[in-house]
């Protein structure tokens, strides 16, 4: 009889096969599960916002509760969790271990302690994931960055398994960088964490940029007040007609403005990894970032891109001047972007390393009835 899989977090498929709510680390978990069902796996979702009445996932505690009631006669032999749902579904998790003996893989793709400014509430998020990174069978992370952040709160880095996300575009056929810098992309949901105020002030201030257009690809309302303090930021400095918010887009799509940028700027606060870099580094894309988190990992500053400090808006307003002034500054940074991101795992090689490591550390190597089942990846 095939094994259980239960992904709880914020991974829930629509009826198309897509998800009704998107993020690098949502689409990372989604993929692993589906790496899983064609495997041979029975697969399930539990989403803790979209699947609970509102008064549920309010109260983070009856979230745990509800889920342990509507699984309390079911056969689950192993959850994935995000970390990033780890306070709705922790107890749960807890809880299947001991009563119905699954194993518990918990995916990191950043820690929330480090983003929180509120020492009382860093406090608390520390407590908690030091539990949840205790409470898992197996942790795998999407950096050693991460995983040195894990090792902050008492995991084995030794014992984490370093997954990075795979390439979810297909390498394009080599750098082609034109003359002139007309449209800069930025892909990334309108939040804090991704610097679009910096990124709309830089653009501002670039006078080597002439009049072109920065295109920001994501959610733009991901979280409203932020949102608003873009949009007033945009009129402020009269760019309304240099700034596009495009939205969530498709993956046909966003190949094409992929195709069509003459820059890709990420100047995020924190990165657990930047898989939008290694999309643009893959299109042979000069790349502007910053040295957060995970993100000198993927980019070597001035050979691949380019890297400012977070939350510096006068360097990341020198490096796009920079940037768009020396073409040929432009073209190395693209070659040598692109010669690196040869070297980006696929999904099928991080799916398979997670699935080959829970098999050999959480079932003794053991097989599963129905492998070998077409692949859904």
């Amino acid at each position: 009889m095939p094994r259980s899989l239960l992904v709880t977090g914020c991974v829930k498929p629509s009826a198309d096969g897509g998800l009704v709510q998107v993020t690098g680390g949502i689409a990372y978990d989604y993929r692993v599960a589906l790496h899983f069902a064609s495997r041979g796996w029975n697969v399930s979702y539990s989403h803790y916002i979209r699947d609970f009445p509102r008064p549920v996932y309010l109260t983070r505690l009856l979230v745990s509760l509800v889920m342990m009631r509507r699984y309390r006669r079911s056969s689950i032999d192993l959850i994935i969790a995000d970390e990033g749902g780890h306070h709705h579904t922790w107890l749960f998790n807890r809880w299947a271990r001991r009563t119905l003996g699954a194993r518990v893989i918990v995916i990191v793709h950043h820690l929330r302690c480090r983003t929180i400014a509120s020492p009382f509430w860093r406090a608390l998020t520390v407590a908690a994931e030091r539990k949840m990174l205790r409470g898992a069978d197996l942790l795998v992370a999407n950096s050693r960055h991460t995983i040195s952040e894990m090792e902050g709160l008492g995991a084995s880095g030794e014992e984490v398994l370093l997954a990075p996300p795979g390439l979810s575009v297909e390498r394009a056929a080599g750098p082609s960088v034109s003359d002139s810098v007309r449209r800069v992309l930025l892909v990334g949901n309108v939040e804090p964490r991704k610097g679009v105020v910096d990124a709309v002030e830089a653009l501002a201030g670039a006078g080597d940029c002439g009049d072109c257009r920065l295109v920001v690809v994501g959610k733009p309302d991901y979280d409203p007040e932020y949102g608003t303090l873009v949009r007033e930021t945009i009129e402020r400095l009269g760019l309304a007609g240099r700034v596009e918010l495009a939205g969530q887009v498709g993956q046909e799509r966003l190949e094409e403005l992929y195709s069509r940028a003459d820059l890709f700027l990420l100047p995020s606060r924190w990165e657990g990894y930047g898989m939008v870099i290694a999309e643009a580094m893959a299109h042979g894309l000069p790349v502007i970032s910053t040295t957060a988190g995970a993100i000198p990992e993927l980019v070597e500053d001035g050979s691949t891109g380019i890297l400012v400090p977070p939350g510096d808006v006068e360097a990341l307003t020198g490096a796009m001047s920079r940037m768009c002034a020396d073409h040929d500054l432009r073209r190395s940074v693209a070659r040598r972007g692109f010669e690196a991101s040869a070297r980006f795992p696929s999904w099928r090689q991080t799916c398979g390393l997670i699935y080959d490591a829970a098999m050999e550390r959480l079932f003794g190597g053991g097989s599963v009835p129905g492998q070998g089942a077409g692949t859904r990846e």
